[in-house]
Order: C-alpha cells, then sequence, then structure tokens
C-alpha cells in the first residue's frame, strides 16, 4: 500500500501559548506537520499554506474571527473545535462554521478527555487518508468495472446488546480495495452510483457476498444477523423482492439472518410500491431498519405506517452526547420514540467509553461504533469475537477501581 499523505493541521487560538498548549495536547495522540497561531497572525500563514484541518480553540472570543478568511480561501476545509464552554456554545459555534461552508468534524470541550479526541483525531485522519486526499469521484465505467472485477466488498462492523455486551451481528459496509491494498473511500461512488442508476447492481452484489458469508457462519455455528443497506431506489424497483428471497433461499438461511437498512435522507419516489415491498420482505421473516434517523425526510406519520423493525440513530445525535444538551435532547426522544413503536433502537456513532455508558443510560438496545469495533474484512471477524469475549463484561457495568484491578490481573495472567 502507499504512504499515506502526511496531515497537515493549523491550530488557531486567542493567543499563541494557547494555541501551542492545544498542539502538545494533539501531538500526544496524533502525528501530523502541525502549525499553531494566534488569531491576530492567522491570515498570513492561511494565505501562505494549505491545510487538511483547521483547528478552533474558543471560535466565539476570537478577534478577528477566521471563519470568513476561511470561507473565501479554504472553503470547505475540516474542522475541529475546541470550547471552554461546549455545552453551552456548541449549537452556536457549529452554526458559524456551517454557514462559513466548511466541515465541522466535532465540537470538543477544554479540558477534554483523551480518548474522545483519540477517537475524533483517528477518525478524521481515516476520512482524510480514505476519501479527501486525492481521491476524486469515480466515473461510471470505474465503478462499474470495479463491481465486475469484485473489488467492492462488504465489511463489517460489529452490533452489541447494550444490556447483555453480547455481540448480536454486523452492519455490512462496501469498501473498494484496489489490487495493492489501497482502500477507496465510498464517499468517491456511492452517491455516482445512486445518481446513475447502478445502485441496483452494487446492492446486489453485495447482498450477494453478505448472504454467502451468512450462510458460511451459520453453518460454523454462528448464527449472526447483517445488517445491509439499500437505497429507496431498490426498494422500489419491481424484482428485488423476489430476487432476494430467492438468493436467501438457496443459501439455506432463514430471512431472519438479514437485516434491510433503508437511508432516511432519500425520497420515495412512490411511497405506495415501497410500502408494498416491504412489508413483503418483512412476510419473509427480514427485518427493516429506518437508518440515519432524523437527518432525513421520514415523518412520523410515515413511521408509523412503515413497517420497521429497528430504529438506527444517526451518529451525529449519538458521538459526545453526554457533553451536549441538543443532542441529549434528540437521542432520549428518538430512544422514546422507537421504544414506543415496538422497535429496537440501535445507536451508532459510539467512540468512546463515556458515548457507550450514556447510550446505554438512556435505553438503546445495540450499540456500534469504533470504540466498540470498527469495519473490518470477513477474514478478520472471528479473530475479533475472540478478542471481544475477553473483554465484554467491562462494558455491563460501570467502570470502577476494582473493575480495572481485575482486567489489570487478568490480562497479566494471559501474558
Amino acid at each position: 500500500m502507499a504512504a499515506a499523505p502526511q496531515t497537515h493541521i493549523l491550530i488557531i487560538a486567542d493567543t499563541a501559548v494557547i494555541a501551542k498548549r492545544i498542539r502538545r495536547l494533539l501531538e500526544r495522540v496524533h502525528s501530523a506537520s502541525y502549525t499553531s497561531v494566534a488569531a491576530d497572525k492567522a491570515k498570513e500563514v492561511i494565505l501562505a499554506s494549505d491545510f487538511h484541518l483547521v483547528v478552533l480553540v474558543d471560535l466565539l472570543s476570537h478577534n478577528p474571527n477566521p471563519l470568513s478568511l476561511l470561507f473565501n480561501i479554504q472553503k470547505h476545509i475540516n474542522v475541529i473545535a475546541f470550547d471552554s464552554l461546549a455545552e453551552a456554545n456548541a449549537r452556536q459555534v457549529a452554526s458559524q462554521i456551517s454557514n462559513a461552508q466548511l466541515n465541522l468534524v466535532s465540537v470538543l470541550p477544554l479540558p477534554c478527555p483523551n480518548a474522545r479526541l483519540q477517537s475524533v483525531m483517528e477518525r478524521m485522519t481515516d476520512d482524510l487518508q480514505a476519501g479527501k486526499l486525492g481521491q476524486t469521484p469515480r466515473s461510471v465505467g470505474e465503478i462499474e468495472a470495479a463491481i465486475a472485477q469484485g473489488l467492492i466488498i462488504p465489511w463489517y462492523q460489529p452490533k452489541i446488546s447494550t444490556l447483555t455486551a453480547e455481540l448480536t451481528g454486523f452492519e455490512a459496509l462496501a469498501r473498494w480495495q484496489e489490487a495493492n491494498g489501497d482502500i477507496i473511500h465510498p464517499s468517491t461512488f456511492i452517491t455516482v452510483a445512486e445518481n446513475h442508476s447502478i445502485i441496483h447492481i452494487l446492492t446486489r452484489q453485495i447482498l450477494t457476498d453478505v448472504i454467502t458469508q451468512l450462510r458460511d457462519w451459520w453453518v460454523d455455528g454462528h448464527e449472526w444477523q447483517i445488517s445491509v443497506n439499500a437505497s429507496v431506489d431498490d426498494l422500489e424497483s419491481d424484482d428485488f423482492v423476489t430476487w432476494l428471497g430467492d438468493s436467501i433461499e438457496r443459501a439455506g438461511i432463514p430471512g431472519s439472518a438479514l437485516i434491510i437498512e433503508v437511508t432516511e435522507s432519500r425520497v420515495s419516489k412512490n411511497f405506495a410500491v415501497l410500502l408494498y415491498n416491504l412489508t413483503q420482505l418483512k412476510k419473509m421473516g427480514i427485518g427493516l431498519a429506518i437508518d440515519d434517523f432524523g437527518t432525513g425526510y421520514a415523518s412520523l406519520q410515515q413511521l408509523n405506517r412503515m413497517p420497521f423493525t429497528e430504529l438506527k440513530i444517526d451518529q451525529s445525535f449519538v458521538t459526545g452526547a453526554h457533553l451536549d444538551k441538543d443532542k441529549r435532547v434528540i437521542l432520549e426522544n428518538s430512544v422514546s420514540i422507537g421504544h414506543g413503536l415496538g422497535l429496537e433502537v440501535v445507536a451508532e456513532g459510539i467512540e468512546t467509553g463515556e458515548d457507550w455508558w450514556h447510550v446505554r443510560k438512556c435505553g438503546v438496545d445495540i450499540g456500534q461504533g469504533w470504540f466498540i469495533g470498527r469495519p473490518m474484512a470477513a477474514s478478520n471477524v472471528l479473530n475479533w469475537v475472540k478478542d471481544w469475549e475477553t473483554r465484554a463484561e467491562y462494558f455491563v457495568d460501570p467502570p470502577t477501581l476494582t473493575s480495572q484491578l481485575k482486567r489489570w490481573l487478568s490480562s497479566w495472567i494471559r501474558h
């Protein structure tokens, strides 16, 4: 695999001293090329160099405010904002950054828990290296060729019961892996596939691979459920239900082994057909999840009419919710709505231990996120499961000094 380009990060704070302090904080968790500067000196630095990420410290107190300058020179750049009053200021900070057409990665508190900071930096770096450093949207022809060559395959991200910490299954996520090992970021091909009517080909290829993998796992006694994203376009096609039913029957697995996730951000062109097809899938025992809940177009009336079995709360309302009052309100009410409709509630975007304990306290049924496990190739799943089984007990009770000592002794004995 080719070496990943180095990430260039600019830190802007009220004073050079504070900027350097944040720089030292970041350097402890993430290797990159850093430039730190006081707000009144930021203009010449921004004009002189390009950056992959800008870190803003206490943005609301900056004078001059650097957002207009970034808007004019480095529009759409990624931004992390630190704020000493993050819980009170998060919404205003996020609004200002969004209005400047910049890509907000996260609003973080000061002081910031080390695990939270490290998680945010790792996710940001992965996204940059996979999708924003020299990668451009793929053409329709390139995507069709990649599907035909078997380069776009499912990777699997674990889903865990928040009550028992038991593995319930995985979500299958499309990953394009070149022959040299390079990963092509989904943002460069999923939207293109949706906009040029080849999403049907991609969805069926991923589903075919997933069903084959499910058959192998079930034969070996691993009766997991796998969730697969399907677009509204797929679910409104004439033969999708028949094709999927035949595929499951040939594989010899029950429909309950599969969950179809419907993203809320896509508008239905024919709601009656969509509703009918979803109903047929449910009759086959297939689970149905409303994905990215809270970010799209679904009304509560539609949610009530459609035969969903699972509600997935979007990560934007989960990650760091324990620090953000507005996120907490949305998260807690989403859980209430889901349970009120008899749905299992899944929280995406669990990136830290604090996220895990918070969603558990809120009554979420299933958790998913980097804190639990990242997406992985099928060949890595069984090893991950063995490792998880050694750690799962520590996800049931909040950590105490006794439990931490027990964990350390257990690790010491094993080694």
